[in-house]
């Protein structure tokens, strides 16, 4: 599941890239497809206090990527969808 979501925010970011649309679209769909992509990153890193890496800093990131990947990402994805939703029905895209 999570490499699927990898690969649609791959795709999303191209496509945004690539299609000549308005700016405010262009940039939700990139915030959509790299949120998507950032949380099946983070999403494969080990639980916090698992000990993957060493030190503060390494507990450090441990946090940092489950905070991404819990409670960031997802957030930044349902706001881009939700915007691309309204600028589709304002007809707009």
């Amino acid at each position: 599941m999570i490499f699927i979501i990898f690969i649609l925010g791959i795709i999303l970011i191209v496509l945004a890239v690539k299609v000549q649309i308005k700016r405010i679209s262009k940039a939700l769909f990139v915030l959509a497809g790299s949120s998507a992509v950032i949380m099946a990153l983070s999403a494969i890193q080990p639980a916090p206090g698992e000990g993957y890496y060493s030190g503060r800093i390494g507990a450090a990131a441990e946090w940092l990527f489950f905070i991404l990947a819990q409670y960031l990402c997802p957030a930044l994805l349902l706001a881009s969808v939700i915007g691309i939703i309204v600028l589709i029905g304002k007809k707009r895209i």
